[in-house]
């Protein structure tokens, strides 16, 4: 039995979204940015070289801003701002209004493997590789497949190769 959220009303999903799926993408980001946020404390780099007003961010490039665009105008069903985008027998992605965001629920035991048929399709769509990092998509286990590896303690990584 896969997760869904299409048996939702509306009305539910304006309260799942922004109570479940919020604070858990949140989390996430907070842990995704503390090593970034650490200083460098390198010997060869003092405060003075440093480029006052320059900042590391963390927006989607032009082009990937427009592919984005353009996947979500041409894989979102009509006249819906959130719903599944893409989807196979390992991985169904789908495009969260609320949280401005993607998630990939994994349907196979094979993660490397679906992970990365999700991957290949955002590059296909014209999503850089760091722009896959910055979109955000974060994936989670779909029950039967998460049942099914509790029995053999695997661990799981929620982000995509890489980010």
């Amino acid at each position: 039995m896969a997760f869904s959220l299409e048996h939702l009303s509306k009305q539910q999903r304006l309260i799942f979204y922004p109570l479940i799926l919020i604070p858990m993408l949140l989390a996430v980001i907070g842990i995704i940015t503390l090593p970034r946020e650490r200083p460098n404390t390198t010997p060869q780099q003092s405060n003075d070289q440093m480029t006052p007003g320059v900042k590391q961010t963390t927006e989607l490039s032009e082009n990937d801003t427009q592919a984005r665009s353009a996947l979500l105008e041409t894989f979102l069903p009509e006249s819906k701002t959130s719903g599944v985008v893409f989807e196979s027998t390992n991985v169904r992605v789908e495009y969260v209004e609320p949280i401005d965001g993607f998630l990939g629920e994994i349907l196979t035991e094979n993660i490397t493997e679906a992970k990365d048929e999700a991957i290949n399709w955002f590059l296909s769509q014209g999503i850089s590789k760091e722009g896959i990092c910055t979109l955000p998509i974060n994936f989670y286990l779909n029950k039967d497949v998460r049942d099914s590896l509790n029995e053999i303690s695997t661990e799981f990584n929620l982000l995509p190769p890489g980010c």
